[in-house]
């Protein structure tokens, strides 16, 4: 007799009964929890909403990717007038559902309603790096959590371009603003304008650099870029075509000369378009953005890196002085408190002491030192 053949049918048998066992625990659990569900909207048509409450937390607790239960329970905080509960629920169905149509809806009215609970308006000023629906999508978490922890309405601008964002705040137009490295310097003679910190929307760092990349095969290096077209960020960025432009001139690219075409866009996801399209060869990209967008799109089979920038500080968070002591420095630990709490959304790091100094030798070609164009990046001790 064989009894190793036969120690291995038993086992077979008890490893079928065991996955038997837990595939049916899951069609009943997940039948269960929708039945809770189903409950819990009766209860909640009934008015009786405490009952409804516990039916969908229940639901939740059983099968946690159930959104249907998530906006359940969603609708029913708002209609208990709870919207900060029903966004909390929201965001976290949001999580395995990030494009579900009916809980961005959803969630879009309960931040609206949320707003209106508080007073007065915190106007916050963003100039985006991406499209503006796309940093809407990025800000509201930090937005409302802004909202409920000041109890102030919040309102967000997207500022154009035609508008500096420092005018967007002496002018009165903002109370906070998000500016880009090379604006610092623009305050730095405006008492009337506080910067707090480095801040960051993505993920990695607090830091960014600039990436050259292309679907290109044939090129591998930034000299394979000579004769080729680019496309560019907005001109007078520094890291939509200053560092890019400096990058370029150390490995012997005069972009004035060298190039076939330049196109200067102001949209880092349209860049990235014409790159994958073929209708540039080439595109520069904040680091930071790219990553973001190969989280929602795979793009590293489709294009590849040619070089990296140096690295410089991400956007600055600035404040009106005009603002209490008191509320600059609440903003302030509420940054470093949401910051702790979610890693993965923000990252902000407050100034401490003397934040200015100048930076003008990047290691540029002799042609760009000698030569005609000079730039002079501020950069911040923190």
């Amino acid at each position: 007799m064989n009894y190793k053949a036969l120690r291995w049918k038993k086992w077979g048998k008890i490893l079928v009964l065991i996955a038997i066992s837990i595939i049916s625990l899951y069609f009943v659990k997940t039948y269960y929890a929708n039945h809770l569900r189903i409950e819990g909207e009766k209860y909640a048509r009934g008015q009786n909403f405490e009952k409804a409450i516990e039916s969908f937390k229940r639901a939740i607790y059983l099968n946690p990717y159930l959104s249907d239960a998530y906006l359940a329970l969603a609708r029913t905080y708002i209609k208990l007038n709870r919207p900060s509960s029903a966004v909390d629920e929201l965001l976290k169905a949001s999580r395995f559902k990030p494009e579900d149509e009916k809980i961005l809806n959803l969630l879009k009215k309960a931040y609206q309603i949320e707003l209106t609970k508080s007073s007065p308006t915190l106007k916050i000023g963003i100039r985006p790096q991406v499209r503006p629906l796309t940093t809407i999508k990025l800000a509201q978490p930090l937005l409302s959590y802004f909202s409920r922890n000041l109890n102030q309405k919040i309102s967000l601008t997207i500022i154009p371009e035609y508008i500096s964002t420092v005018t967007f705040l002496t002018e009165g137009r903002g109370n906070i603003a998000i500016i880009e490295p090379q604006e610092l310097m623009k305050i730095k003679d405006r008492p009337e304008i506080i910067p707090l910190g480095l801040i960051s929307f993505y993920k990695r760092s607090i830091h960014q650099r600039i990436i050259i990349l292309t679907r290109e095969k044939f090129v591998q290096t930034v000299k394979d870029l000579k004769g080729r077209k680019i496309a560019f960020g907005e001109k007078g960025s520094l890291t939509g075509y200053i560092l890019p432009r400096i990058l370029l001139l150390r490995h012997g690219i005069n972009p004035d000369e060298d190039l076939r075409e330049v196109y200067f866009i102001k949209s880092q996801e349209e860049i990235l378009t014409k790159v994958m399209e073929g209708k540039v060869d080439a595109g520069v990209l904040n680091e930071r953005v790219f990553r973001y967008l190969s989280s929602v799109e795979q793009l590293s089979e489709k294009v590849h890196i040619v070089a990296y920038s140096i690295e410089v500080p991400a956007n600055i968070l600035v404040v009106r002085k005009d603002l209490s002591p008191k509320l600059i420095q609440r903003i302030k630990d509420l940054l470093i408190d949401y910051t702790r709490a979610f890693p993965d959304k923000l990252k902000f790091s407050p100034f401490s002491g003397d934040i200015f100094w100048e930076y003008t030798d990047f290691g540029t070609s002799e042609a760009e030192s000698n030569g005609k164009k000079t730039y002079t990046v501020v950069f911040a001790e923190f």
